[in-house]
């Protein structure tokens, strides 16, 4: 899998909107200011999936994961992002009132 996505959204985002409105120092606080406050929110969710699939039960997907990972499958990066979908719904960090009813 590419390690580059972060490198192409943020220059999709610069070409977007940054050269015309900002300098860089002001880009870099702009997207500082957006991606601190939700740290903990997105570590909360890394948490949850990495527990799920910790599970002993999870093992076969768990290996599956760690193929893809190291694959050149083009395709590697969505595949494992169904797996993290999943174990989202399956065991989501913040819980819904439809659980409750």
């Amino acid at each position: 899998m590419s390690d580059s996505y972060g490198h192409v959204f943020l220059e999709k985002l610069w070409h977007g909107i940054g050269p015309s409105q900002d300098s860089h120092r002001e880009f870099a606080t702009q997207v500082f200011a957006a991606v601190v406050p939700t740290a903990a929110l997105y570590s909360q969710y890394v948490a949850q999936v990495v527990d799920f699939y910790l599970d002993n039960d999870q093992k076969a997907a768990r290996e599956e994961i760690v193929k893809l990972v190291a694959s050149t499958d083009p395709n590697a990066a969505a595949k494992v992002m169904a797996y993290v979908n999943e174990a989202l719904r399956l065991r989501p960090p913040v819980g819904s009132l439809d659980h409750l009813i």
